[in-house]
This record gives structure tokens, C-alpha cells and sequence, in this order.
């Protein structure tokens, strides 16, 4: 399983375009095969920073079959005007997790 974040700094006055767009995007990520949810977070301290939030069965799923693809191609036109910079993309593996804690290592 691996995580994908996708931080989006939205220029001033273009918020609430930016979340009509990614409501009406989100699909493109979520239909993917091996993606297992994804969901678009917003800082609390900083209204226009975003995080886009997805879990995938595998780094392939998230490479082969969404980055690179229509989709990904019909999720960036929809969003990307509202962008200052491109997004700062990290995938991430679990390393501790509720069922793990107390475990030795």
C-alpha cells in the first residue's frame, strides 16, 4: 500500500474555483483501478494550501495506471489554472500504525 500527497498552493481569490473544480475532477483519481481512496484536504492556517490525499494498492497502481494516463491528464486541465507552482508530490509507505504500536522492531 502506498500513500500519495500532492501539496497545491491556489493563488489568492481562487479558492473556492479550485475546490468546484477538484469536486467535479476527483473522479479521474478515484476510478483508477488500485486506488483505494482519495480525498482533497485544506490547511487549516493557510487557506490556500491544499493536500490531496490518495491511497493506492501499490506504487505501480498509482505510476502505471493513473500518473502519465488520461486521467491524469483530465485531472491536471481541471486544476491546474488555480496553481502559483506545480505541486510537491511525495509518495509515502506506512511504517508504524495502530497495529503495530508496542510491537518490537
Amino acid at each position: 500500500m502506498v500513500f500519495v500527497s500532492a501539496e497545491i498552493l491556489v493563488r489568492p481569490g481562487e479558492v473556492d474555483g479550485f475546490v468546484t473544480a477538484c469536486g467535479a475532477a476527483l473522479r479521474h483519481i478515484t476510478e483508477v483501478p488500485g486506488c483505494r481512496f482519495a480525498r482533497v484536504t485544506r490547511s487549516v492556517g493557510d487557506p490556500g494550501r491544499f493536500v490531496v490525499l490518495s491511497e493506492w494498492d501499490s506504487l505501480e497502481s498509482f505510476h502505471q495506471g493513473f500518473y502519465g494516463t488520461e486521467n491524469f491528464d483530465r485531472w491536471r486541465a481541471a486544476v491546474s489554472r488555480f496553481f502559483v507552482e506545480p505541486p510537491r508530490i511525495e509518495q509515502l509507505v506506512d511504517v508504524l500504525d495502530r497495529s503495530t504500536i508496542g510491537q518490537d522492531h
